[in-house]
C-alpha cells in the first residue's frame, strides 16, 4: 500500500497508512503508521476524521511541522534469524 502525506495551506493534513493515534492535543499529535513514527505540531489541533478501514486520518488546525522519524525497523528477532 502506497502512504500519502497531503498538506493545504498549512491548515489540514491527510496522512494514509495510519495504524495507531499514540498521542494527541492541541499543539502535538503522534502516530504509528506502516512506515514509522510521524508527529505533527501546531495550534489548535483537531483530528477531523479516521478511518480505521482505510487508515487515514485528516487533522485541521495551524500546522507548523510534521516529523518522520524514521522508518520501521522490523523486530531484532526477525533481522537475527532470517
Amino acid at each position: 500500500m502506497d502512504n500519502t502525506l497531503t498538506v493545504v495551506s498549512w491548515q489540514r493534513l491527510k496522512l494514509s497508512g495510519v495504524k495507531t493515534v499514540l498521542a494527541f492535543d492541541e499543539e502535538y499529535v503522534s502516530l504509528d503508521t506502516e512506515l514509522g513514527r510521524i508527529n505533527i505540531e501546531g495550534k489548535e489541533l483537531k483530528i477531523e476524521s479516521l478511518s480505521k478501514e482505510s487508515s487515514d486520518i485528516e487533522i485541521i488546525g495551524n500546522i507548523t511541522g510534521v516529523f518522520n522519524l524514521g522508518e520501521k525497523k522490523s523486530p531484532l528477532s526477525k533481522r537475527l534469524f532470517k
